[in-house]
């Protein structure tokens, strides 16, 4: 949990770091360990988001056009730039699917069929 909350840019200043650290000690009280998926889900957003785009380029940069001509439909712009986030977020977690699922929000079944559906390798 240290190195997300050290990855976020705190907009928010120290309340918002003290308001968060207040909600992850309330989610996780139940728990034995804190885990970043007791951060609010848009500072888990924002740091997946922050670590894509540390290499200069963003998700929705996956793919570069230089014609109106070379510009795919829309469905398939959405697909590359969905085989690139998965891509990115298996890669951020060492293929962790159950880390990748919480950072991502997407339901571990729901990245299983991603992965598959696209034929994304690990």
């Amino acid at each position: 949990v240290f190195i997300e909350l050290e990855s976020y840019d705190w907009p928010g200043n120290v309340r918002e770091l003290v308001n968060v650290v207040n909600a992850v000690y309330s989610a996780a009280r139940h728990g034995s360990k804190i885990s970043a998926w007791h951060l609010p889900k848009y500072i888990r957003i924002k740091i997946t988001q922050s670590r894509i785009t540390s290499n200069d380029k963003s998700v929705m940069d996956a793919v570069k056009f230089s014609t109106p001509d070379s510009l795919p439909d829309w469905r398939e712009y959405k697909r590359l730039n969905e085989i690139r986030y998965i891509e990115n977020i298996l890669l951020l977690t060492n293929g962790n699917i159950s880390k990748a699922s919480r950072i991502s929000g997407i339901g571990r079944t729901h990245l299983y069929s991603l992965i598959e559906k696209h034929g994304i390798r690990g």
